[in-house]
């Protein structure tokens, strides 16, 4: 890993700062572990994944306001049960 001196200098930032898509994915699963019934990290992360790009998905369709947990469940495929493991409510 380089070290970021500050410059406005874009490649650098990226060497100092390696960023990835699972590195952010497990970084969201870890600020809301606690909150989270599934305990095996790899397992966690790839339904967040799921369940979150669905979210988006169905919220740009309908709106969020409009959206259910039943619609969530059909997008993502998982019982409403399972949803609930990751997610404790709409809110």
């Amino acid at each position: 890993m380089t070290n970021w001196n500050g410059e406005n200098d874009f490649a650098l930032f990226k060497k100092s700062a390696p960023i990835n898509n699972q590195a952010i994915w497990c970084s969201f699963y870890r600020l809301h572990e606690d909150k989270i019934q599934v305990k095996k990290e790899a397992v966690a992360v790839e339904k967040l994944k799921t369940i979150i790009k669905a979210t988006f998905k169905l919220s740009n369709q309908k709106g969020f306001s409009l959206m259910s947990l039943r619609d969530l469940s059909q997008a993502t495929d998982m019982s409403m049960g399972s949803l609930y493991n990751y997610i404790g409510s709409k809110n």
